[in-house]
């Protein structure tokens, strides 16, 4: 991932991403662990065996 330095280029990205989001051209990707999971999200993650977000959920 490339740092953007430049504020409003990153508001021109950003504006593309999630308008290609609201589109369905692009598909988030987020898996939910219960909080109680958490060692086997951590896991999951170290292992690889994920792609996207991980979110924790209390």
């Amino acid at each position: 991932m490339a740092y953007v330095a430049d504020e409003a280029l990153y508001k021109q990205a950003a504006e593309a991403v999630f308008s290609l989001l609201a589109a369905g051209v692009l598909q988030a990707s987020v898996k939910a662990y219960p909080l109680d999971q958490a060692a086997r999200a951590q896991a999951d993650l170290e292992s690889g065996n994920t792609n996207g977000s991980l979110v924790l959920v209390p």
